[in-house]
């Protein structure tokens, strides 16, 4: 069925009798907060693939949503996407492996032959890039750009001073993208979506570089030593993954868990990175001595 998310009520309808929403309808910042009202009115989940930091924390920092969940015996899942879910995830393990750290370095690497969604592409310049950097990837060195993810906040939680990067393989992508970033900065959601649209378009015509992606996160304390960790997947399941295994849970019944749920609690690090294996990523680990990985 067709639903316009702008016209209230509609999705209250389409949900009722179903057991979870998974909203993938970016970009997040266009959305009203009021859709995982109606989701909750009608007895259904909510989980949605958001990595837009007002989106993401709003819902988290929620405690009345938080409270109409229990009440109606549902979950609300966001941010189930590679940023913050697997990157949370990531960092979470690292610290069991580097407890005393107090920096983290999250790097979303995307591949050329993979075709990138307009949603993504408008929540990618509504969040800015910034900063360029160099970082070395299990997909080889890139150049990165520094973007607002919910990452800083959600792991300032573990004491943790975070920066968040992006990197584009190919060149003509990254110019692209940044001369549209320059002139997306102050615009509304609706009309980057446009510009959003042509950039999607375009780079499907790309054919070299790789089709899959990594996001990468690294850990140091104060003397500069640490750990780096990734998931490196084939191609854009990795995006969607952490919400699909969600959305199979309750499905299946296997979580009972109720109210607003941070991304990385639906399971335990070590289920989490195992099912992900099962599900065709490679993760990844490393020690690191104290020359940084990203440089100015």
């Amino acid at each position: 069925m067709a639903i316009d998310l702008a016209r209230p009520g509609e999705l209250r309808r389409a949900a009722e009798g179903c057991v979870a929403v998974a909203c993938t309808a970016g970009p997040f910042q266009g959305l009203r907060a009021g859709i995982i009202d109606e989701v909750v009115e009608a007895g259904a989940h909510w989980v949605d693939i958001a990595d837009a930091t007002d989106w993401v924390l709003g819902i988290l920092e929620d405690p009345e949503l938080d409270e109409r969940a229990c009440a109606a015996g549902v979950a609300v899942g966001t941010g189930l996407s590679t940023l913050p879910a697997l990157s949370g995830t990531l960092a979470g393990a690292l610290l069991e492996r580097v407890p005393q750290a107090r920096t983290a370095t999250v790097v979303l690497s995307i591949g050329n032959r993979n075709r990138k969604g307009s949603a993504a592409i408008a929540s990618a310049l509504l969040s800015g890039m910034r900063d360029s950097s160099r970082v070395e990837t299990p997909l080889g060195p890139r150049l990165a750009y520094r973007i607002d993810a919910p990452d800083e906040r959600l792991l300032a939680n573990e004491q943790l001073e975070t920066t968040c990067w992006v990197a584009l393989e190919s060149p003509i992508a990254r110019r692209v993208a940044l001369l549209s970033r320059s002139r997306s900065a102050q615009r509304d959601p609706c009309t980057v979506m446009a510009r959003a649209r042509f950039l999607s378009r375009v780079s499907s015509l790309w054919g070299l570089g790789t089709s899959g992606g990594c996001v990468q996160v690294e850990l140091r304390d104060e003397r500069g030593s640490g750990a780096v960790a990734a998931f490196v997947g084939s191609d854009q399941r990795m995006a969607i993954l952490p919400a699909a295994i969600v959305v199979e849970r309750l499905v299946e019944k296997s979580s009972q868990i109720h109210g607003v749920i941070r991304p990385t609690d639906w399971l335990p690090a070590a289920d989490w990175i195992a099912e992900l294996r099962r599900q065709g990523l490679r993760a990844l680990w490393r020690g690191i001595g104290r020359s940084p990985s990203l440089s100015g």
